[in-house]
C-alpha cells in the first residue's frame, strides 16, 4: 500500500508537470498567433509566411484540443476526437504548401494530387467507421506523411545544391518540423516510437523550437531591411547632394553668365542712347534694373541649392555664412554660439548634412513660425556633438503637425548619420531642435 501511494503521489506531481508544460506551451502558441495576426495585418503578407500562419493555426488547436488541459474540462467526446483526426490530417497538406512557397517551387501535378488526396483524407475521419476501416486510413495518412516529408527534403536537397533557398533560419525549420513529423507520423501509426528511444515526444518541442525560429527571421529580416533602406536613403541622399551641386553650378556658369552679358550689353546700349530720349533711357533702365533683380534672384537660389562655401569652410563658419545671408533675407536676427572644437575635423557626411538640417530650419522659421529671434548654438558632448535651433515664434504641435517633407527629411538625415533628432515646440511658446550626432 506504500508503495501504491507514492507511486500514486509521483504520478500526480508528474501530471501537474505535464499540464503546466502544456499550459506554457499554449500561452507561447497563442502569443505567436496573435502576432502572426498583427504581423498580416501591419502588411506582412508574403506567401510563405502566410502559409507558416495557416500551418500553426492549424497545429496550435490540434495541441490545444489534445491537451489534458481541454480534457479536464469535461467537452472532449467522441466527436472533438474526430475534429483531431481531421486535423491531424490537415497538417501535411499545410506543410507542404509552406515548404513549396518558401522554396519558391512550383506547383506540380505530382504535388497538386499529394494535397488534394490529404485534404479528401481529412474529411474522412469526420465520418464514423469500424475500426478496421479506420485503420487503413490511419495507415494511409501515415503514407502521405511520409511521402510529404520526402517531397520537402528533395526540394531542400534542391534548393541547397541550387543556392535558391531564402533565408537559413526558414530551412532550420522546415528540416527540423520534416523530421518531427516523421516520427510523429511513425508513432500514430504504431510503426515506431522516439519517446520509448529519447524519453519524449519530439514532436512536442519540434514546434515551439520552429516558432522561435521563425520569429528570429522575421526580426532578423525586419533588421536587414532597415540596414538597406538606410543605405538606401543615404545613396538618395548623396545623389541629391551631387545633383544639387551640379544644378547650383549649371545656374551660376550658364544662365547667370547669360542674363550677365545681356545686362552688360542692354548698358552699352543705354550709354550711345542721347540724354534727351528720356523715354529710350528709363525703358533700358528698367530692363536693367530687372535683369539685375534676375541676377540677384538666380544667385539666391543657387546658394540655397549648393552654397559655394560649404566645401571651403568648416561647419561653424558655414553656419556663420547662412546665418547672415538669412538675416539679410527675412530680418529675423539670428544669435548663433559655436563652442565646438570638432565642426572643424568633422566629415563631408557629418557636415553637409547638418548643414541641411541647419537650412531646412531657417526655412521653416522664415515661413511658419512668425519669430522675430532664433538662437543656434554647436557645441560637444563628450563623443557626439549637438546642434540646437530655437525660435520665440507661434510654435505649433508635433503630434499633429509634423507631416511635412521638410521635417521628415531632418530627421532621415539625423538618423542616417546614427543620430537622433528631438523636436520641442507648443502653441505660442517657439519652437526647439536639437539635433544630436555621434563623432564617431
Amino acid at each position: 500500500i506504500g508503495d501504491f501511494r507514492d507511486l500514486l503521489i509521483e504520478k500526480k506531481l508528474a501530471d501537474q508537470r505535464h499540464k503546466n508544460m502544456e499550459i506554457a506551451f499554449l500561452t507561447f502558441m497563442g502569443l505567436f498567433l496573435a502576432f502572426c495576426i498583427l504581423a498580416f495585418i501591419s502588411g506582412m503578407r508574403q506567401r510563405e509566411y502566410i502559409s507558416f500562419g495557416v500551418f500553426s493555426f492549424v497545429y496550435s488547436l490540434l495541441y490545444f484540443l489534445d491537451t489534458s488541459v481541454f480534457f479536464d474540462t469535461g467537452l472532449k467526446d467522441h466527436t472533438i476526437q474526430k475534429f483531431i483526426f481531421f486535423l491531424t490530417s490537415l497538417l501535411a497538406p499545410c506543410f507542404l504548401v509552406f515548404s513549396i512557397e518558401t522554396f519558391r517551387e512550383k506547383y506540380n501535378f505530382f504535388v497538386k494530387l499529394i494535397i488534394f488526396a490529404s485534404f479528401v483524407l481529412s474529411f474522412f475521419f469526420l465520418i464514423t467507421m469500424e475500426w478496421k476501416i479506420y485503420r487503413i486510413f490511419v495507415y494511409a495518412w501515415t503514407l502521405m506523411a511520409f511521402i510529404t516529408g520526402g517531397l520537402v527534403i528533395y526540394n531542400i536537397i534542391k534548393s541547397i545544391i541550387r543556392r535558391t533557398y531564402a533565408a537559413p533560419e526558414l530551412i532550420v525549420i522546415i528540416s527540423l518540423l520534416t523530421f518531427a513529423g516523421i516520427t510523429w507520423a511513425g508513432e500514430v501509426s504504431g510503426l515506431f516510437s522516439t519517446q520509448r528511444i529519447i524519453g519524449f515526444n519530439m514532436s512536442e518541442f519540434a514546434f515551439p523550437l520552429a516558432m522561435i525560429l521563425f520569429l528570429y527571421t522575421i526580426c532578423a529580416k525586419f533588421s536587414k531591411t532597415l540596414k538597406e533602406l538606410k543605405v538606401f536613403s543615404d545613396r538618395i541622399l548623396s545623389t541629391h547632394e551631387i545633383e544639387r551641386k551640379r544644378i547650383s553650378r549649371d545656374l551660376h556658369d550658364s544662365i547667370g553668365q547669360s542674363l550677365s552679358a545681356i545686362k552688360l550689353r542692354l548698358q552699352m546700349l543705354n550709354s550711345k542712347v542721347s540724354e534727351e530720349k528720356t523715354q529710350e533711357k528709363d525703358t533700358y533702365r528698367a530692363l536693367i534694373d530687372n535683369i539685375s533683380s534676375s541676377i540677384e534672384e538666380l544667385r539666391n537660389i543657387a546658394m540655397d541649392i549648393r552654397p559655394s562655401f560649404i566645401e571651403t569652410v568648416d561647419l561653424s563658419e558655414a553656419l556663420k555664412l547662412h546665418g547672415e545671408r538669412f538675416y539679410k533675407q527675412t530680418g529675423i536676427k539670428l544669435h548663433l554660439e559655436v563652442t565646438s572644437q570638432s565642426s572643424k575635423d568633422l566629415s563631408t557626411r557629418i557636415r553637409d548634412n547638418l548643414y541641411r538640417i541647419y537650412q531646412e530650419s531657417l526655412n521653416n522659421i522664415s515661413k511658419h513660425s512668425e519669430a522675430d529671434n532664433v538662437w543656434v548654438s554647436l557645441k560637444d558632448e563628450g563623443d557626439v556633438i549637438i546642434l540646437m535651433i530655437e525660435d520665440n515664434g507661434k510654435g505649433f504641435e508635433p503630434l499633429t503637425t509634423c507631416k511635412g517633407i521638410g521635417l521628415e527629411t531632418m530627421k532621415e538625415r539625423a538618423s542616417l548619420l546614427n543620430g537622433d533628432l528631438e523636436i520641442k515646440s507648443s502653441l505660442s511658446k517657439g519652437t526647439k531642435i536639437k539635433v544630436i550626432v555621434p563623432l564617431k
